[in-house]
């Protein structure tokens, strides 16, 4: 066998030479003289591969002159770039710009006498250009990139007549060529053909054929012996068959490709099938690999098994197995490699891959940088094993090899082997631009300019890199004021350029922005907005106006208007609003339809009735003589106005007779649109948009689909189908909307529209009556592909393709952005033109994402790839190119109605030199007390420059005790494109650390732009309380039973180290082998009382674990009961209390097998840990939230911030274990959600909390009244409460069952995963729901007050979910999906809790916080407490004692007291009452005990009573006291009547008095509940009067009846209002009050409660109260809130003029 040491010796093939010489592909030898050759490896190809007459050019270096002693011609041929060629002297043809030195093209023919023609060139070929010196001055021959960037150049020749020879290999890059001494005019461009594109650069090592190429050697046998016909050819595959075998004899083979390689990209699809022959091994089952870096054959010793080389290892699993199996492993024969920064000698190692069963093809793709780095990835599985450094065991460095396959024994079958060789120079990371691979996104940041921006609209970038971004503007009435705010890129500061008036409602307001194409010199700004029409008293219109920025300041007075759109009347929907500049200086304006979407039901707006033009888009979109529905292409003027440039839709002759009749608009462009929000126009002109769909989310057999919206583009004009056809021309239903019993009913036609003749005959139509066929959407998507393509109506079927054209798109809300087009003075951190250039840029709103498109050269969608998809994006509003090519980008934040100010704000995205930690998930490094961790990075340089004196650190806070060391790789001096340098450091935990602590990363370099320093988070390093398992065990290979005693003496087992496999810790290699470890820790006296947690971190591949000899835990499953893995699984158990020795020693016993490949104990954490915090009630560890919802503000009680109420959320209710908070839903039940109607945002929201990693629990009592369909219940991870989560998780309700289960997000699309049931629940009823997630899996567990439910736990397993640093918890979460009913004693945890802990988390919760005797925080509400003189009493609101519902009041002594519970009354005088209450006490008795009261004959005892507060005295009644209690009773009824009288006291002052005591004597205790004081007409006038709402809640609610019609409100209820017009309503400050209306006329209203008294007003909404709208005569509607002296106005905003009155709030009498 030869040494492979000298394999880098013997090695010498064409290909592997050219790949080193490519590193010199500037340099160029030449010698003197006629023939003298210049020498090149460029792109890898070696001078002597030319032929020496194919692809040769001839050219000679000459000096144009005229004069007298003129050297050469005197006549020459030009190309003039029009008309082709052309002749004569040179003055009479051209001027030089530059010189007059030029190339003269002599062969081919093609390019004889042709001054400096072009050179078109193929790539990959080789070409030899041969030139002569004509004038004996200065010459060479040199080629660059379209950058200017060198590509080569050779020596320079002065002699007259002397020749040079260059040859190269031609490559896309190539630009142009040209003389470096005369570069200004000695200059010509060179043209680069592909040479097939696409799969022709891929070399076909397997051509499907035939073995061609291909060298197999086996054990044994020569090179060439294809031992027993194993590789064989067959049906277009490659196969390695053992047809001819008897059976299995151990004589492993391999099949050489005849070439070496050193920089590539390996591609293989490959597939197992068949059955091992006889005997073979069972490592070997579906088993082959792909060798590379290996040996040639004839180097191998005749009886080697397998050559030095690197294995891709491919693996396959049965059919009829669970058990997981990851192929793409790497296996080193004879080598090694370096992994995570340390040199890695483990034989075999494991990828990330998902696994592959049965007999399907799988394609793998290695990407094989040299010795630098190598990649494996798998299907879409993406990078599934990444290292570096391959070298022979002897530490010899591999730079590359050969390639082979494998015969292991199972039937193996390749379909594929191809290859592409990459340029040795090509940045690492970027070798599959083209193919599969996406940027290195570590090399992406996002960083913010600003923030707190009040709905941000739009943005742009001025050329000295300021930000201008419009906002919407604050709503004053139906008037506002917007603004131009304009960013400092340095500072951050924001200066307000412009303050504008507009008019605003809904969606109007100011919209678009953008920057005339001379804004250098002219400083225009173009603005799109809402004219304010009341206040300049013109009829409604949308204004494109054109004003002057001078400095960061718009004079308003520079206004020059440019165009109007129309209006309708009070408008307020779909104002679409973008502006941008296409080619020739044309302005694109987007103008949506505005038409009401919310009479439709969620379809098409088509209601032509007379006075329902809001409603019907066909005056609008469909109208081809209407601005709106559309996207318009203008050229404006410089002094106002505009001119219609050619090419728009109606401009041509067909429309001549149209537009003398007045029947079109030459500004449209394209038509037919419902709300083109966003828009990008590319260097060509071509359109792209976003256009928002309508809301419906089912299909209506009577109506049409459910909403679709688009993405769009146009290369020319057209018509897009609106209202009548959406996305795949997918119709409407025709039909007529009526009126019928008062109620609006769509009569359908049952006839859907035909997109090929539609007809526009609305009454509201101005323009033509018969419309072009509509184009088809190029990106279409929906709420829900399975509601829209799951059993369709039958007409449909022939529009819509049987998938998802668009499966990773689901959403409604499309945001176009950009088209990149990379320009040459782009900075180093633009978008790279490789990946970026020519593709367009979308996001999605509500889902919360950006992509990028590729379009075919038809238009036609190619490829679209997730943007950043690490990165969060929350409701991204607008993007733009930068001048240095950067993207810049608008976050509108959570939230529709109004962005959580905070969340706003614009970013700048460019390249960076990235840090990518490694093994890191979730940016989160889990850690112990006392542990060390070494924590490898990567830096990348991205650049096309070279980055110097580099360095790199982490540290940790300055107040954290981590203490971080550095190991190696801190410093560079320098790094090339797409260069690494690996780093690492040691992150220490001393003991005493717990909590999270956040590293930082900083690199600092010199770059082209001098130095630079860039400060990033690296990742959380989060400190489990306990302490730390990882380093010395005992290990003992075999299995004895008798190792689980804690009492077996183990002292001469190995000693290992763990975390570790065992093939690495012993070199244990054995399979299907069995395994114990075993270590002895001490646990704390102060854990004493408390469970253990347990975490002995991920096993391959089964385990069972002892504590001190009891068994706490197994995970899956051993041989002996059908083996399955679980070598994925982190294990946690729980250990009982009272199997540990506190502060003694304690043994734990690790009982192991391993199936196949490596096992062992092989990855952490290992930490023992306390359930508690040694209290005995709080689970603490991981506890991220509490929120009791005793008060009216809703804290967090771990972090004390907090929470945010918005809405109608309703405190103070009765809860689980003291208050509830009561949420309810948007609209009525039963119905599919949510329809356009609905409304949202009633609940609470918490801060970000770190809810969303690995592992993370939430908990919460519910009890439920109603819920709609999907409902949560009660609370959702992420999001808002205006909008589910992009990503995050929740529990919800079973469609509209009465079942709840798990749901989780990812990236904005719902999924459920598989296995579990959904638990019943009953309404009225309180349950204790708890919902863990665990990566993709969840455990759903029920609880009532007794216990877990006979159904609970129930798990589900494979769902999908987007974890992400922090998200916020959502209780009554909105969207639509709502659950009414009440919440209590909320809980969440960033760990996945255990079943054992979550019944701890039932029970804690039960005790409450009151020490379980049903104490509540807080007083009940309208009630207060009095002690009288001296004594001492305690009063108590309590929820676990009460006569009828839920909670009573008591009053307690154990040392005598008067006391009592008071309420404050009005009375009428003379009039009879009545006062009565539930009564209950306990041993209340004398302080002497007696038993007996003889006070003065004064009552003593506890009782009911009336006074008043200005004396002791009672009213003139007769028996005002009833008889007291004394003693122990039950609930007694104790009631009496009395006379008001004509007793001289202010009776707004009288108290009804819950009394206890006689004289100071009263102890024990006594209940009261279910108080009255009855008026004559049977009124109770005692607000809470059964103490059921505490005092954070307002009273039992007091209801006004009012009904509405145009004309105004009608009073009805109480008594007082009864039929007055528009009545002032009289609230007492502090009580609530329900509003009920009917609608009287059928026309549409609401109602609202403002803070300010104008007609015009319509802003600052008091309390939540605005309604959705009824628009059905005969529709009732309620509201609840609570007054405050902030009321001042109520009112139907679309009849505010006419329908409002006054609200007089007076002063809480409390």
């Amino acid at each position: 066998m030869t040494n492979h040491n000298d394999q880098s010796n013997t090695r010498g093939s064409d290909r592997g030479l050219a790949q080193k010489m490519s590193t010199g592909r500037r340099r160029f030898l030449q010698a003197a003289g006629i023939g003298a050759t210049g020498l090149t490896g460029f792109g890898g190809l070696a001078a002597g591969q030319s032929d020496g007459t194919a692809n040769t050019i001839s050219l000679e270096a000459v000096t144009i002159s005229t004069g007298r002693n003129a050297r050469g011609r005197s006549e020459y041929v030009w190309e003039d770039g029009e008309e082709g060629v052309v002749k004569g002297p040179p003055e009479a043809v051209c001027d030089f710009v530059g010189g007059n030195h030029v190339w003269m093209g002599v062969a081919p023919d093609s390019i004889a006498d042709i001054t400096n023609p072009t050179l078109s060139l193929t790539a990959g070929e080789t070409y030899t250009v041969e030139w002569t010196n004509t004038d004996g001055e200065e010459h060479n021959f040199a080629i660059a990139d379209a950058e200017g960037n060198e590509l080569l150049v050779s020596d320079t020749l002065a002699e007259q007549g002397a020749t040079q020879v260059v040859e190269f290999e031609a490559t896309a890059e190539m630009a142009t060529y040209y003389c470096g001494p005369h570069s200004g005019s000695q200059r010509g461009p060179i043209s680069v053909e592909s040479s097939g594109g696409g799969e022709d650069e891929w070399i076909q090592l397997f051509d499907g054929e035939s073995l061609d190429g291909w060298t197999p050697k086996f054990m044994g046998e020569s090179p060439g012996e294809n031992y027993n016909d194993t590789f064989t050819v067959e049906d277009g595959a490659l196969k390695a068959s053992y047809d001819s075998y008897d059976g299995w004899d151990g004589t492993f083979g391999h099949l050489f490709y005849e070439d070496e390689f050193s920089h590539y990209v390996l591609r293989a699809e490959y597939r197992f099938v068949g059955e091992q022959p006889s005997g073979a091994p069972g490592w070997a089952f579906m088993n082959n690999g792909l060798m590379i870096h290996g040996q040639q054959p004839g180097e191998m010793e005749t009886d080697q098994d397998f050559p030095d080389s690197i294995e891709v290892q491919l693996l396959g699993q049965s059919e009829d197995s669970d058990e997981a199996r990851a192929t793409a492993n790497v296996c080193t024969p004879g080598t090694h490699i370096v992994m995570d920064g340390e040199l890695h000698e483990q034989h075999c190692t494991r990828s990330d891959s998902d696994t592959y069963r049965g007999d399907q093809w799988v394609t793998v793709t290695i990407v094989v940088r040299g010795n630098e780095a190598i990649r494996h990835i798998v299907e879409d599985d993406g990078v599934v094993m990444s290292y570096s450094e391959p070298q022979l065991e002897d530490g010899t460095p591999l730079e590359g090899g050969t390639i082979s396959i494998q015969s292991e024994s199972h039937p193996t079958e390749f379909r594929t082997i191809e290859l592409k060789e990459v340029d040795p120079d090509a940045p690492i990371g970027e070798e599959l631009s083209d193919s599969a691979e996406e940027p290195m996104w570590s090399n992406y940041t996002k960083t913010q300019l600003a923030d707190s921006l009040e709905e941000p609209m739009a943005i742009e970038v001025t050329p000295d890199h300021r930000v201008l971004f419009t906002t919407r503007g604050q709503p004053n009435g139906s008037n506002a004021t917007a603004r131009v705010g304009v960013v400092d890129p340095e500072t951050t500061d924001i200066t307000t350029a412009l303050e504008l008036d507009v008019y605003r409602s809904g969606e109007d307001g100011l919209q678009g922005l953008t920057l005339d194409p001379g804004f250098e010199e002219n400083g225009w700004v173009y603005l799109y907005y809402s004219a304010p029409h009341e206040i300049i008293d013109e009829e409604p219109h949308k204004r494109l106006s054109r004003f002057t920025l001078d400095g960061d300041t718009i004079d308003p007075g520079s206004e020059v208007e440019i165009l109007r759109v129309p209006a309708a009347d009070n408008p307020d929907f779909h104002v679409g609003g973008d502006l941008e500049f296409g080619p020739d200086d044309n302005l694109f304006l987007s103008t949506g339809d505005d038409t009401s979407p919310f009479e439709s039901s969620g379809y098409t707006p088509i209601d032509e009735r007379d006075g329902r033009e809001l409603f019907d888009a066909q005056r609008s979109a469909s109208n081809t003589n209407d601005l709106r529905g559309s996207i318009l292409r203008i050229s404006p003027n410089d002094e106002g106005g505009y001119e219609i440039p050619d090419g728009n839709m109606f401009t041509g002759p067909e429309y001549a007779d149209a537009r003398n009749q007045g029947l079109v608009r030459e500004e449209i462009y394209a038509m037919g649109c419902r709300n083109p929000f966003r828009m990008g126009v590319d260097e060509d002109g071509v359109v792209y948009w976003g256009d928002y769909g309508p809301d419906a989310r089912s299909w209506d057999t009577e109506r049409g689909p459910p909403g679709i919206v688009e993405f769009n583009r146009a290369e020319e004009p057209g018509f897009y189908g609106w209202p009548y056809v959406i996305g795949p021309n997918l119709p409407y239903i025709d039909g007529e909307f009526a009126t019928e019993g008062g109620n609006r009913v769509f009569n359908s036609s049952g006839e859907p529209f035909d997109p090929e003749n539609l007809v526009n005959e609305s009454p509201n139509n101005t323009g033509l009556t018969e419309l072009p066929e509509p184009k088809k959407s190029d990106i279409w998507y929906t709420y829900s592909w399975d509601a829209l393509l799951t059993s369709p109506p039958d007409y449909a079927t022939e529009y819509l393709p049987e998938e998802a054209p668009f499966p990773n798109f689901e959403g409604g809300a499309p945001m176009a952005g950009p088209i990149y087009q990379h320009q040459d003075s782009y900075g180093q951190g633009a978008l790279p033109e490789q990946f970026f250039d020519g593709k367009q840029l979308i996001g999605e709103w509500g889902a919360q994402w950006l992509k990028y498109v590729s379009y075919e050269d038809d238009g036609t969608v190619k490829e679209i790839k997730p943007f950043m998809p690490g990165e969060s994006f929350l409701s991204p509003m607008d993007m733009t190119i930068g001048p240095d090519g950067t993207l810049y980008l608008l976050e509108w934040g959570d939230g529709y109605a109004s962005p959580i100010s905070g969340q706003s704000g614009i970013y700048r995205i460019e390249r960076a030199v990235g840090i990518d930690f490694e093994g890191i998930e979730n940016d989160e490094l889990t850690s112990g007390p006392g542990t060390t961790t070494t924590v490898n990075a990567t830096v990348t340089n991205p650049f096309e420059s070279t980055i110097e004196s580099g360095e790199v650190t982490l540290s940790a806070p300055d107040d954290s005790s981590i203490e971080v060391t550095p190991v190696g790789g801190q410093t560079f001096d320098s790094l090339a494109q797409g260069q690494t340098q690996s780093v690492s450091w040691e992150v220490s935990v001393p003991e005493g650390t717990n909590g999270r602590h956040q590293l930082m990363a900083t690199i600092t370099y010199t770059g082209p732009g001098g130095e630079q320093s860039r400060t990033m988070p690296a990742f959380t390093v989060r400190v489990m309380v306990g302490q730390s398992l990882a380093g010395e065990w005992q290990f003992q290979t075999g299995d004895d039973s008798g190792w689980s005693d804690p009492s077996f003496d183990d002292s001469g087992w190995e000693t290992v180290q763990l975390p570790n496999n065992w093939e690495d810790h012993s070199n244990y290699t054995d399979a299907q082998a069995f395994g114990w470890y075993r270590k002895t820790v001490t646990v704390p006296e102060s854990w004493e009382g408390q469970n253990i947690r347990l975490q002995v971190g991920k096993i391959d591949d089964v385990d069972e674990t002892f504590f001190n000899g009891t068994k706490v835990g197994q995970t899956g499953t051993f041989p002996e009961n059908g083996y399955s893995t679980a070598w994925e699984a982190t294990r946690e158990y729980t250990v009982s209390a009272e199997d540990v020795n506190y502060g003694g020693e304690n043994v734990i016993a690790i009982r192991v097998y391993d199936g196949d490949g490596l096992g062992g104990l092989y990855e952490g954490p290992l930490l023992l840990s306390p359930t508690s915090d040694g209290g005995g009630n709080t689970l603490q560890d991981g506890l991220e939230a509490h929120l009791p919802l005793d008060s009216d503000t809703p804290t967090n009680t771990v972090t004390d911030t907090d929470a945010t109420i918005q809405g109608d959320v309703v405190t103070g209710e009765p809860g689980m274990v003291g208050n509830a908070y009561e949420v309810h839903t948007n609209q009525e039940t039963g119905v599919e959600i949510p329809p356009s109607e609905a409304t949202a945002g009633d609940g609470v929201i918490t801060e970000s909390l770190p809810l969303n990693g690995e592992g993370a629990t939430a908990a919460a009592w519910i009890n439920y009244t109603d819920h709609e369909q999907w409902g949560r219940a009660p609370f959702q991870i992420g999001g808002s409460l205006e909008d589910g989560p992009a990503d995050g998780w929740n529990i919800q309700f079973e469609s509209n069952t009465d079942t709840i289960r798990s749901e989780l997000w990812d990236n904005g699309s719902p999924s459920n995963g598989s296995g579990g049931t959904p638990v019943p629940v009953d309404p009225d009823t309180w349950y204790f729901v708890v919902l863990v997630v665990n990566g993709v899996d969840t455990r759903l567990h029920v609880f009532d007050q007794d216990g877990e439910l006979d159904a609970s736990p129930q798990a589900w397993t494979g769902g999908s979910r987007s974890q992400t640093d922090a998200e916020p918890l959502v209780l009554g979460a909105g969207q639509g999906y709502d659950m009414a009913g009440r919440i209590d004693d909320v809980w969440a945890y960033s760990r996945a809790l255990s079943e054992d802990e979550v019944g701890q988390l039932h029970s804690l919760s039960l005790e409450g916080d009151d020490g379980g005797d049903g104490e509540i925080d807080g007083t009940p509400a309208e009630w207060s407490s009095t002690t009288y003189g001296d004594g001492s009493a305690e009063h108590t609101y309590v929820s676990d004692v009460a006569a009828d519902g839920d909670r009573s009041v008591s009053i307690s002594s154990s040392d005598g007291a008067d006391a009592s519970w008071v309420q404050t009354v009005s009375l009428e005088r003379n009039t009879e009452y009545t006062i009565r209450a539930q009564v209950k006490t306990e041993t209340v008795q004398p302080v002497d005990g007696s038993g007996q009261a003889d006070i003065s004959g004064s009552p003593f005892g506890a009782t009911i009573s009336v006074g008043t507060i200005a004396n002791a005295t009672y009213p003139d009644v007769s028996g005002p006291i009833p008889d007291p209690l004394t003693g122990t009773n039950d609930w007694t009824t104790l009631e009496t009547t009395f006379n008001s009288g004509d007793y001289d006291v202010n009776y707004d002052q009288v108290e009804v008095l819950a009394l206890f005591g006689g004289y100071g004597q009263a102890t024990g205790t006594a209940w009261y509940d279910d108080f009255a004081l009855i008026d004559p007409d049977g009124t109770n006038l005692l607000s809470n009067a059964s103490f059921e709402t505490g005092s954070s809640a307002s009273s039992d609610p007091t209801t006004i009846q009012l009904g509405g019609e145009i004309s105004g409100w009608v009073g009805q209820t109480p008594s007082s209002i009864d039929g007055t017009t528009n009545p002032t309503l009289t609230l007492q400050a502090g009580k609530t009050y329900r509003i009920e209306w009917e609608n009287l006329d059928g026309s549409p209203h609401n109602l609202q409660i403002l803070d300010h008294d104008d007609t015009q007003y319509e802003g600052h909404i008091v309390g939540g109260v605005d309604t959705s709208l009824l628009s059905t005569q005969g529709e009732t509607q309620s509201v609840e809130f609570t007054a405050t002296e902030e009321m001042v106005r109520y009112q139907c905003r679309p009849h505010r003029s006419s329908m409002h009155g006054d609200i007089e709030v007076n002063g809480s009498d409390q």
